[in-house]
């Protein structure tokens, strides 16, 4: 039975869950001020601070210390417990492809994107193209780019033609597929704008295209060979008022991120004026509609971002807790001894070999991170190197679904909680439909991808995921259906039947 993976970070409820702009009290005001002036706010420090100093040598550093180390709890417990936003805080499974391979974040959190089964890499080329090519009336109107900072009404360059067919016509190369992408993504790096004071934030035209190409892949008509809508993981996309009531307190407390009142596929349709008050944001105020779903513009496809807990944050608030305490005492003590200005060098350097000693300790620059996804195989040469994931991997992850307050708001699902590998995708960076014959002998006999997932299999994924995460099951399933391997869970084989 595979084993939870390590649970950090926690979600909480509308309400409660704020972005690090929404703090309160002491750490709250300083927050403010530093986006309000930063040179303010140091000379502010300074004026208080060094006063005190002056007047109370040895013990006036106590009472700041004291303070900076009770905000850096603070801090740790709103990173922890008040900066995600519950969606569901019970465990979702999702199912997708793999698209970079997992990278650790400053937090130590190990990073895991994936494209939602079952759109694949050249159907979501296809909606971009086609969507692009919709709208090229629009994107050349000035009014739709008076938006600052991000543009003063100057038109970017125009939008390019591109050829919706480009994968499928046999006169184009790979090359001709490469540079039909490249030119979409060139070109909404530039209409994203770009904001000095919040590099997360992009421009009104640029949220307002990627809602109505969203629109076009989320729409029922768009259908699967047996006549089946696609959209049976809209939801981690969207937010699907089926799923999160309109009238209530977690509705509201995610922005809005769709205007049903607009014709978002029509002819240069791809714009809503709707606005509304950002509970997240303290600039430029009320915001237009925010997708929820992260974007790749280089490979041109949205991706539902997931997480792995780490705690390289937490360590580091508590390093420098300590590095500070220890600050204190030695400056302190010193201080009545040899003086202050030697008290203070020599605290700084009793400070400095505590917060090395604990880093040491606590792994140094690896401290807190988030172990890769490796997974035990009997068979590693068709599912991965030595046994980890790669790109492309068709896999179900498990976790509670979250929106994180920060990064402009996107869902995800935080942390991942189980991590299942059934087989190689066979998407390439070249933007091919399928792998060559060689890249199929690679990747093993089963082929399975995002394609290749309908409403139904997913659902007996999730529902084999379920139970071995959730059930009061024996450590050894028996399955004869497709292989699931999870982290942490040796496969073996035995009487013609897979056993995971």
């Amino acid at each position: 039975m595979p084993e939870n993976l390590p649970q950090k970070a926690f979600c909480a409820a509308p309400g409660v869950a704020h972005s690090h702009k929404n703090f309160d009290g002491l750490l709250g005001l300083l927050v403010r001020s530093w986006f309000a002036s930063k040179t303010a706010t140091v000379a502010g420090a300074l004026a208080i601070i060094v006063p005190v100093v002056i007047l109370v040598p040895c013990f006036g550093v106590i009472p700041f210390i004291v303070v900076i180390v009770a905000m850096l709890q603070e801090a740790k417990d709103w990173y922890y417990h008040e900066r995600l936003l519950c969606v569901d805080a019970d465990d979702n499974c999702v199912v997708g492809s793999v698209l970079h391979k997992p990278s650790v974040s400053f937090d130590g959190d190990r990073k895991l994107d994936l494209l939602l089964a079952p759109y694949t890499e050249p159907e979501c080329y296809e909606a971009m193209c086609t969507h692009v090519n919709a709208n090229a009336g629009l994107l050349n109107q000035s009014a739709v780019f008076d938006d600052p900072p991000f543009f003063d009404g100057t038109v970017p360059a125009p939008p390019p033609t591109c050829d919706p067919d480009v994968l499928t016509d046999p006169t184009k190369s790979a090359a001709d597929r490469l540079a039909e992408r490249q030119a979409i993504s060139d070109y909404l790096d530039a209409i994203k704008g770009e904001d000095p004071e919040d590099g997360d934030a992009t421009a009104d035209m640029y949220n307002n295209l990627l809602v109505g190409y969203m629109d076009r892949l989320l729409d029922p008509s768009n259908t699967n060979s047996a006549g089946e809508p696609k959209n049976f993981q809209g939801r981690y996309y969207r937010k699907d008022p089926a799923v999160i009531p309109p009238a209530s307190a977690l509705s509201g407390a995610i922005p809005p991120d769709f205007d049903p009142d607009v014709a978002w596929q029509a002819l240069d349709g791809s714009r809503s004026d709707k606005t509304r008050h950002n509970p997240y944001e303290v600039q430029h105020q009320p915001r237009g509609i925010n997708p929820m779903f992260r974007f790749d513009r280089k490979r041109l496809l949205p991706f539902l971002h997931c997480e792995l807990d780490g705690y390289s944050i937490a360590l580091l608030l508590d390093q420098l807790s300590l590095a500070l305490t220890s600050f204190g005492i030695a400056y302190t003590f010193f201080c009545m001894v040899l003086g202050p200005l030697l008290g203070a060098v020599i605290g700084a350097l009793f400070a400095a070999l505590i917060f090395l000693l604990q880093w040491l300790l606590d792994g140094g620059s690896d401290g807190g991170h988030a172990d890769a996804p490796d997974v035990d195989f009997d068979d590693p040469g068709n599912f991965g190197e030595g046994g980890q994931q790669l790109d492309g991997d068709l896999v179900a992850l498990y976790g509670p679904w979250i929106m994180d307050t920060e990064h402009a708001q996107y869902f995800e699902i935080h942390p991942v909680k189980a991590y299942y590998i059934m087989g190689r995708d066979g998407m390439s960076g070249a933007l091919d439909p399928f792998d060559t014959a060689e890249e199929l002998g690679k990747s093993g006999a089963e082929r399975l991808h995002n394609g290749s997932i309908d409403d139904r299999s997913r659902l007996e994924i999730c529902r084999l995921v379920n139970e071995a995460e959730d059930g009061d099951i024996p450590p050894v399933i028996e399955r004869t259906g497709p292989a699931i391997l999870s982290h942490g869970l040796v496969t073996r084989w035995g009487g013609g039947k897979r056993i995971d």
